[in-house]
């Protein structure tokens, strides 16, 4: 197990390499001048120059490109042109609310997904397994700013213990706030507050996740060990539960890891529709601001967390299924 750890962790050294090359020059090569745009029109072009000097933009693009890089592996990912602040420090005040939107949106995922999933492959060709593939299609089918809109329009509007725009509280920080203090104040601010935008973010999850997992089962259930195990006298629940729903879980599995990366790296839409502070709209905000440094922190934090979570997802199938080695 440590040596694949070790050799996993040592294969993201490419991939994080090639994002940031791609990263640094496509967004340098952009039409468009960051310092232009922040110093204005009236800007004398010994302002621009000294400017520019600041930032090192007056240099060839492959020494900024080994500058930054070299800085960035340090953890300093520079200054933010047009906030004048580390841009670490902006990443991290929004982390918290982009993890916690997409925990949440995973967490109603699989909530609903997995149950519905089993209960579809078990109940094969009967009107809950209809009614249940339709939802998934049309989940599948709607974008997510319009579920989101739906959700402000019909819901908050509707209901006033749903509020429409912005974030108050923590739901992660609340958690600890009632078992250190038993105030659950917080994470009932902080649940409701997210609880539309998460929703609105994991309604394609959820719909994948339950075909998905509703044709794995299927699969597990057509395999001779389960047809054994039914042979022996067993209950459909502990054929079903104890013999396929295991393994029926590794492909699930696979998906569960890409679809957080996704909602990390995608949660930008919604974080727009609900005015949410998250990491995801500070990146778009940088993009029409040519704001260089936290595009380029912004990106590849999210590549390095995409290769993380799937070197989790590849750890998890040994606890799911024994029967796999790392050697």
């Amino acid at each position: 197990m440590q040596k694949f750890i070790i050799r996993r962790l040592l294969s993201i050294i490419p991939t994080i390499l090639g994002v940031s090359l791609v990263v640094f020059f496509m967004i340098h090569l952009a039409p468009g001048d960051p310092v232009t745009l922040m110093v204005g029109d009236d800007a004398t072009p010994a302002d621009i120059a000294r400017i520019q000097a600041i930032y090192g933009f007056d240099q060839p693009l492959h020494i900024q490109y080994l500058r930054w890089f070299g800085n960035a592996i340090q953890g300093d990912f520079g200054v933010s042109i047009r906030q004048s602040r580390p841009v670490m420090s902006l990443i991290w005040e929004r982390a918290g609310a982009t993890v916690e939107l997409a925990f949440m949106g995973m967490f109603i995922a699989l909530l609903i997904s997995i149950p519905l999933g089993v209960l579809s492959a078990i109940r094969r060709g009967s009107w809950i397994d209809m009614g249940a593939m339709t939802l998934a299609l049309i989940g599948i089918s709607m974008p997510r700013f319009w579920v989101g809109l739906m959700l402000l329009i019909y819901v908050g509007l509707n209901f006033d213990f749903f509020p429409l725009f912005g974030r108050e509280g923590s739901l992660f920080g609340g958690i600890i706030t009632f078992f250190t203090t038993l105030n659950p104040h917080e994470f009932i601010t902080g649940f409701r507050y997210l609880l539309l935008p998460a929703f609105a973010l994991g309604t394609a999850a959820t719909a994948l996740q339950t075909r998905l997992m509703r044709s794995s089962m299927l699969e597990v259930l057509q395999q001779d060990y389960v047809r054994t195990a039914k042979s022996k006298g067993l209950s459909d629940r502990v054929v079903t539960f104890k013999h396929a729903f295991r393994n029926a879980l590794l492909p699930v599995v696979t998906i569960v890891g890409l679809q957080f990366g996704y909602l990390l790296a995608g949660a930008v839409v919604v974080e727009t529709v609900f005015s949410w502070p998250g990491v995801a709209r500070l990146i778009i905000n940088a993009v029409s601001q040519r704001d260089f440094p936290i595009v380029q922190a912004g990106t590849l934090l999210v590549a390095i967390s995409f290769a993380l979570i799937n070197l989790i997802v590849d750890i998890s199938y040994g606890f799911l299924n024994p029967k796999i080695r790392y050697d």
